[in-house]
């Protein structure tokens, strides 16, 4: 759970060699498939927001690539009237991380079935 003026929860994933173009690929199917209201999206990052709810009034969710590195970041937005997110902020991570995986497995699925 994390607490703050804007609560936020921030995770670093190293590419190493994995080219970053398709990753924010995958990162911008796995936004739209979970239903986020994308807001930014080029090169550099992508940006989505989460649906208005009883437990939040939205969340940013970005990804930006630095160095080769992937960095994301769920943060707290517009009204919390609380310094905490009730663990929001780590249940989109989750939720991202989960939907990445599903992308991940069908791109290489569809790859695989498209050489044989």
């Amino acid at each position: 759970m994390a607490w703050g003026i804007s609560p936020r929860k921030i995770a670093v994933i190293p590419l190493n060699e994995y080219n970053a173009d398709h990753y924010l690929t995958l990162i911008y199917h796995a936004f739209i498939n979970l239903g986020w209201h994308i807001g930014y999206f080029n090169r550099d990052g992508i940006i989505a927001y989460t649906n208005i709810s009883w437990a939040s009034y939205a969340e940013e969710v970005s990804v930006r690539i630095v160095n080769n590195q992937a960095i994301i970041k769920s943060e707290c937005i517009g009204y919390q009237f609380l310094f905490t997110d009730y663990g929001k902020n780590e249940q989109n991570l989750e939720l991202l991380y989960g939907e990445l995986m599903l992308n991940i497995i069908y791109s290489l699925t569809f790859t695989k079935q498209r050489k044989y």
